[in-house]
């Protein structure tokens, strides 16, 4: 998927996505959105992402340049994981590109 150069919409709303493995950020999650340059939209909605991979995927949206909308509704964030992915270091990602829509 990394390389896939067709692939423009990912969708992985509803599908028990908690984007750890062992605690840790999926690497191979993290290296998709970072390193993909035809993805424009990304579905995470009605998932339950652990605050401890919501840094490393907000990072790997910040070295993203052509993801511009953000789903995340009802993704079960909490507080720890939304401060994580509006943090300081990722906070130019959401203020300059992304819609984010959560409800």
């Amino acid at each position: 998927l990394r390389e896939q150069e067709r692939l423009t919409e990912l969708d992985i709303a509803g599908n028990s996505f908690t984007g750890t493995a062992d605690g840790e950020a999926s690497s191979s999650f993290v290296s998709l959105l970072r390193d993909n340059t035809t993805l424009t939209s990304l579905n995470l909605a009605e998932n339950a992402i652990k605050p401890s991979a919501c840094l490393q995927i907000a990072a790997a949206l910040e070295a993203n340049t052509s993801i511009g909308a953000v789903y995340l509704s009802a993704a079960s964030l909490g507080a720890e994981g939304m401060e994580m992915l509006t943090s300081d270091s990722a906070s130019h990602f959401w203020e300059s590109r992304v819609h984010v829509v959560a409800s």
